[in-house]
């Protein structure tokens, strides 16, 4: 079956972003699909890159023009995608994006190749948010949305093609990506003209 669209997801600080960036670099044929959102942009982040960053009005402005799809709120932000960057394209892709989501994606008959990344240590995961000066209300915000990650992960395990395990080191990164190397067929990795994920 050909799956042009993958799909990373999991909680706060479970190193979504550094896993796509990783694949990014590694497999340079793949495009990232960049979300939308009205949260604050923080430090070290690019608007653009991290995250298309607009206003409220901005992006109520689309969503009833029906350029939106996805549109969600979390911890009293908005988050959404253009309709055409999912629907449109047979280019290969890759989206970070809520497990919320997931079922949305397939009940909209997108064909996705589906990852849910979870820590290897909860501890570990509390230390990088942390990091992250988030304050205190918003640190247990996420630390709950963890637990409801999992509780979510445990109820609707089928929804993933596969469960990977960050324990937050090389070995991990180096792992994901031998499992990229294996789901793209030899086809696609020798071509540099690809642009659909074909499964082995």
């Amino acid at each position: 079956m050909e799956r042009n669209i993958i799909t990373i997801s999991g909680p706060s600080a479970v190193g979504k972003s550094f896993f796509v960036d990783s694949i990014k670099v590694n497999f340079p044929n793949i495009r990232e699909i960049v979300g939308l959102t009205t949260r604050p942009i923080r430090e070290g982040e690019i608007n653009g890159k991290s995250g298309i960053f607009m206003t409220i009005p901005e992006m109520n402005e689309l969503e009833a023009n029906n350029k939106l799809v996805l549109v969600k709120e979390f911890f009293g932000n908005k988050y959404a995608w253009y309709k055409d960057d999912l629907t449109n394209s047979d280019e290969c892709r890759i989206v970070n994006i809520s497990y919320n989501s997931i079922q949305e994606l397939l009940d909209m008959k997108l064909n996705i190749y589906s990852i849910f990344i979870k820590p290897g240590s909860e501890e570990k995961l509390k230390e990088l948010l942390k990091n992250r000066s988030l304050t205190e209300e918003e640190f247990e915000k996420r630390i709950t949305g963890y637990y409801e990650s999992m509780d979510f992960l445990n109820r609707s395990r089928n929804l993933f093609n596969l469960v990977f395990t960050n324990n937050y080191d090389n070995s991990s990164k180096e792992k994901m990506l031998s499992i990229f190397q294996g789901i793209l067929s030899e086809d696609n990795t020798n071509n540099k003209h690809v642009n659909k994920l074909v499964l082995k």
